[in-house]
């Protein structure tokens, strides 16, 4: 495989939760919606700093 050279470089997102952060009836359910919920946090923090520093004139970032 070769390295693909690129201006924005792929990045990994993941949620981390821990069972101490639910209480103690939370189920492996509630664990899984809550780390669901902390990498959505993180993806849209990213993003909004994504917009702060873009050039407005870069077609290559979507607007909505």
């Amino acid at each position: 495989a070769k390295t693909l050279h690129l201006s924005r470089r792929p990045r990994l997102s993941i949620g981390l939760a821990m069972p101490s952060d639910l209480g103690p009836h939370s189920t492996p359910k509630d664990l899984l919606a809550e780390a669901d919920k902390q990498l959505y946090l993180v993806k849209s923090r990213r993003k909004i700093q994504l917009h702060k520093n873009a050039d407005p004139q870069d077609s290559k970032i979507p607007t909505k």
